[in-house]
C-alpha cells in the first residue's frame, strides 16, 4: 500500500486559518449607553476608608439629594467599602423627579399666593381702620359740639362754625374741663373734612373707593347673600360710568 503523501508545512497551518465570519473579530456595530445627568447634583466628600455602604448612605449630602428630589434608591459602586474608586448614586425615577418638581412648585405658588392675600388683607385692615376712626372722630367731635350747646342753652344753627361754638363755651362756661389742646383738637376741620369724604366717596383716590366699595360686596355676600352683592355691584357701576 503506498504511503500518504506528506502534507506540506503550508497546507498543515491552513486549516487552523480564521475565516472572515470568525466571532472574535470586531463587530461594526456597538452598544452605547445613555442616561440624564444633572451636573450641578455631582458632589464630591472626603470619607474615612472602608466607611462602610450603609454609612455612605447615609451621608448628610447623600440624604439632601433623596430629599430634594423625592430618590428612592441609593446604589454604592462598586458595592464594597470606600475607596477612591467609590461613587455613590441616588437613583430617583422620572416621575419622582416630576413629583418633587411639582411639589416644589406648588409651594413657591401657595407661597406668593398667601404673600398676596396678605398684602391685600392688611391693606384693607388699615383702610377700614382709617375710615372707622375719622367717622368715630367725627362723631365724638359731634358729641362734644351737641354737649358744648346744651351748656350754652343754644343750637348748633345759631353758630356759623365748630369753632365759634369752642370759643363762646369757653368764654362762658369754661372751667379748665377741657384743655387747650382738647378744644383745639374739637375746632378744627381737618379730620371732620376728611371723614365726610371718606363717608360720600369725595376727593378720594379711585383705588381706595375701589378697595371700600369691594369690602362693601363682601359684606353683602357673606350676609345677605349673592344677590344683593350683584345689585350694588351694578349700581356702583352705572353710577361711575354715568358720572
Amino acid at each position: 500500500m503506498p504511503l500518504p503523501k506528506p502534507t506540506s508545512l503550508a497546507n498543515r497551518f491552513h486549516a487552523l486559518q480564521l475565516d472572515d465570519t470568525d466571532e472574535t473579530q470586531p463587530s461594526p456595530a456597538v452598544d452605547i449607553h445613555i442616561d440624564l445627568q444633572l451636573p450641578e447634583t455631582k458632589r464630591t466628600r472626603t470619607v474615612q476608608r472602608h466607611l462602610s455602604q450603609e454609612n455612605l448612605a447615609r451621608l448628610p449630602e447623600v440624604v439632601s439629594l433623596q430629599e430634594a428630589f423625592n430618590a428612592s434608591a441609593v446604589k454604592v459602586s462598586p458595592a464594597s467599602s470606600a475607596n477612591s474608586e467609590t461613587q455613590v448614586h441616588v437613583n430617583a425615577s422620572y416621575h419622582e423627579i416630576v413629583t418633587s418638581i411639582r411639589t416644589d412648585l406648588m409651594d413657591e405658588i401657595d407661597r406668593k399666593i398667601e404673600e398676596r392675600v396678605s398684602r391685600r388683607l392688611k391693606a384693607s385692615m388699615e383702610l377700614q381702620q382709617k375710615v372707622t376712626a375719622l367717622i368715630a372722630m367725627r362723631n365724638v367731635q359731634d358729641l362734644v359740639i351737641q354737649k358744648m350747646c346744651s351748656d350754652l342753652g343754644s343750637s348748633f344753627e345759631e353758630f356759623n362754625s365748630f369753632a365759634d361754638v369752642v370759643e363762646e363755651w369757653s368764654r362762658v362756661v369754661g372751667g379748665g374741663a377741657l384743655t387747650q389742646d382738647e378744644l383745639t383738637a374739637i375746632k378744627e376741620t381737618t379730620s371732620r373734612r376728611l371723614a365726610n369724604d371718606y363717608a360720600h366717596y369725595q376727593n378720594l383716590p379711585a383705588g381706595e373707593i375701589d378697595a371700600m366699595v369691594e369690602i362693601m360686596y363682601i359684606y353683602l355676600e357673606e350676609n345677605e347673600g349673592t344677590q344683593a352683592a350683584r345689585r350694588y355691584r351694578r349700581l356702583f357701576e352705572w353710577a361711575r360710568l354715568s358720572g
